[in-house]
């Protein structure tokens, strides 16, 4: 068997004599190394040095080892006569560790009382799988989807009153909830294939030390908090929002397979475009045709932006076998797919302005911003349709869309 290092996770000491009525470990600083270079169940030959220091004298001490050999390393000690420790580990590992607590001092839990099982010590695990959870949030992608919600608020809020301002504080946070459960659900769902893409691998949430049942608990949790404060708005905004928890299952669950549906893939997005615009629009206005129509707008650019994504991510669905609209009919069919899509939103916004559905001003806005974005789109055909390229037309159109979004909420603060 080769030779390895031997972690004393938890670890017993005893202290038998004490300095001045003070404990020989107050005010120190160890590090216990120990090695064993024989497996369990034979002669454990261990091997530790045992020493001790003193800065305030700079004087080396010596101990005698135990039976086991075992030494503690005394840094910025007061001064002790003789130490002893005994120790006791329950695992053993193929790993060494050193455990840190707050000060900068290196102690052992028994040493200071802070035994695993304590109270103390369980906090503090708590505390850290929950930091660990919230980092594997997506936050960028939550954010970004928060514009249709938000411009269906826009449409539908007829005046800014206290009352109002309070439904919006809540709903902003019962909407960020639920595109993050979408996410995190979508994350679990992909545990088995995502790090096998090499442009997502070293964003999977393996690598912040969140497992897929964590990460499904996560997602369940935020799902919960979600509907708990759609609940106090309306009915209808919980209705909505389970209708696009469920299309996210749909979508994200590996027996569902949504995902790897050619054609198929794309209609959780048509559909969920518009339940999302629906969701904001619902919380001041009944939902009417006026509203269906407007959604129909960001349902479309949902649907283009998707296929984006599925030809960015091409390569990585490719090798785990996901079939996409691009993995089954090819990247460039599928991005020029998108841009006729985005054609069909920038023509929608041009009708529903001419029509009056919206401002009459927002007709501006597709004649200014689609000759852009066709410039774009060519752009990157011609640059090839790699992961970075795409990525950086995403970026692009992505602000054409930030514009777009400006120029809605003006329109609508002069008409009012």
């Amino acid at each position: 068997m080769p030779q390895g290092s031997i972690v004393y996770d938890r670890l017993n000491a005893r202290i038998n004599k004490t300095v001045r009525g003070k404990s020989a470990f107050d005010g120190v600083r160890f590090r216990d190394t120990f090695e064993n270079p024989h497996p369990i169940g034979g002669k454990n030959r261990q091997k530790c040095t045992h020493r001790a220091v003193s800065s305030s004298r700079g004087k080396r001490l010596s101990a005698r080892p135990m039976a086991h050999r075992v030494g503690l390393s005394v840094i910025s000690a007061p001064p002790v006569a003789a130490a002893s420790a005994r120790h006791r580990s329950n695992s053993w590992g193929p790993s060494r560790m050193s455990r840190q607590l707050g000060g900068g001092r290196i102690v052992a839990d028994a040493a200071i009382g802070r035994g695993a099982g304590s109270p103390v010590a369980r906090a503090a695990s708590q505390r850290s799988g929950f930091a660990t959870l919230v980092k594997c949030i997506r936050y960028r992608d939550v954010l970004i989807l928060q514009g249709a919600p938000l411009m269906g608020v826009a449409f539908s809020i007829r005046a800014l009153t206290s009352h109002a301002i309070g439904d919006l504080a809540l709903f902003v946070v019962a909407s960020f909830l639920l595109v993050a459960h979408v996410f995190s659900f979508n994350d679990w769902a992909g545990a088995s294939t995502d790090p096998n893409d090499p442009n997502r691998s070293n964003e999977v949430f393996a690598t912040k030390g969140a497992t897929p049942r964590d990460v499904l608990l996560l997602s369940a949790v935020l799902l919960a908090l979600s509907l708990l404060l759609f609940a106090q708005l309306s009915r209808q905004t919980v209705l909505l929002a389970l209708a696009i928890a469920a299309l996210g299952v749909f979508y994200s669950h590996p027996r569902l397979n949504g995902k790897g549906t050619p054609i198929i893939s794309s209609c959780p997005h048509l559909v969920g475009g518009v339940l999302h615009f629906l969701l904001g629009y619902s919380l001041f206005s009944p939902i009417d045709p006026s509203g269906i129509l407007i959604g129909l707008f960001f349902a479309l650019t949902f649907t283009a932006g998707h296929l984006n994504q599925e030809v960015r991510d091409y390569d990585g669905d490719r090798l785990n076998g996901v079939h996409t609209n691009a993995v089954a009919f090819g990247k460039t069919p599928a991005f020029l797919a998108g841009l006729v899509v985005f054609t069909l939103a920038y023509t929608d916004l041009f009708l529903l302005a001419g029509m009056g559905v919206v401002p009459a001003a927002l007709a501006i806005l597709p004649l200014v911003l689609y000759p852009l974005h066709v410039a774009s789109s060519v752009r990157t055909l011609r640059g090839g349709l790699s992961f970075a390229s795409v990525s950086r037309f995403q970026g692009r159109y992505r602000m054409l869309y930030g514009v777009m979004g400006l120029g809605i909420v003006l329109a609508l603060l002069l008409r009012h």
